[in-house]
């Protein structure tokens, strides 16, 4: 979110939890280890799914699929299409993004350096 929109990962959450939507919390022991949801959009039957995940997040590899998977297939029910970008450099979120079903598009240069971010959908 640093690269997007100069947001912290609190300032990230806090906004993601003010736009209409779904949002949720993995906890592990007690303590966050990833808040992830999916946002209304301008555009109708779009859905917009955000992850903001903790250090070790990748230790959960099999889980997450498993619950970004049946995530995914809930707000395809309610949204036509489900888009947003993810930094081209974040590899781990692009495999498991790729595991989850979604198609990626060509780089786009956002935010205020520029950064390379690849758009990502999932369509019905």
């Amino acid at each position: 979110m640093w690269a997007l929109a100069r947001h912290s990962p609190l300032e990230a959450v806090t906004r993601s939890l003010e736009i209409p939507g779904e949002a949720y919390a993995v906890l592990v022991d007690g303590a966050p280890l990833a808040v992830f949801g999916c946002a209304e959009t301008a555009v109708a039957e779009v859905g917009s799914p955000w992850l903001l995940g903790a250090v070790g997040v990748e230790r959960y590899a099999r889980q997450f699929i498993e619950l970004g998977r049946s995530y995914v297939a809930h707000w395809a029910l309610e949204y036509q299409d489900l888009y947003n970008v993810v930094d081209a450099r974040n590899e781990p979120s692009i495999n498991w993004l790729g595991r989850l079903g979604f198609v990626f598009g060509e780089p786009v240069p956002l935010g205020p350096d520029a950064t390379p971010f690849l758009p990502f959908h999932l369509r019905r």
